[in-house]
């Protein structure tokens, strides 16, 4: 009999154990896909700032934009924005919000550069007679 309750208490360890190391594997799991889904959203917003920076720059030289890249960019955003709406901690989450709102603006911003015609982009020295601030916070003057 006391080898049978030794046994059975050896029993009763081994699976509390191996619960343990599964409650922890599963822990691990989650922190490393917190982890992924943080640094995909730091690339996709840098992919998506660079790209509408990209295409203002290009707008101020004359050349013509793919809208194609600044589309991808931005939709790619949108992807792992609406997974981390899911998944992060609400203070985490507001700040993910509000870069949101900056980068929809500063698209904004982009197309409407893009969209004006060559005669109406300018430089706050040429617009302004100065290298001042631009007082229309104009993107293409580069003041904001």
């Amino acid at each position: 009999m006391p080898s049978q309750r030794a046994s059975r208490a050896e029993a009763v360890e081994q699976n509390q154990r191996a619960d343990r190391e599964r409650e922890q594997e599963r822990n691990d799991q989650a922190q490393q896909a917190k982890r992924d889904l943080y640094a995909h959203l730091n690339t996709t917003a840098r992919a998506y700032r660079v790209a509408a920076r990209d295409a203002v720059e290009a707008a101020q030289r004359g050349e013509s934009v793919d809208p194609v890249l600044l589309d991808a960019a931005k939709e790619s955003w949108a992807d792992q924005y609406s997974q981390a709406q899911m998944a992060l901690p609400k203070h985490v989450l507001q700040v993910a919000s509000a870069l949101n709102r900056a980068l929809g603006s500063g698209t904004r911003s982009s197309s409407s550069c893009q969209a004006a015609p060559i005669s109406m982009r300018h430089t706050s020295e040429r617009r302004h007679g100065s290298a001042a601030r631009c007082p229309m916070a104009c993107i293409s003057c580069g003041s904001r």
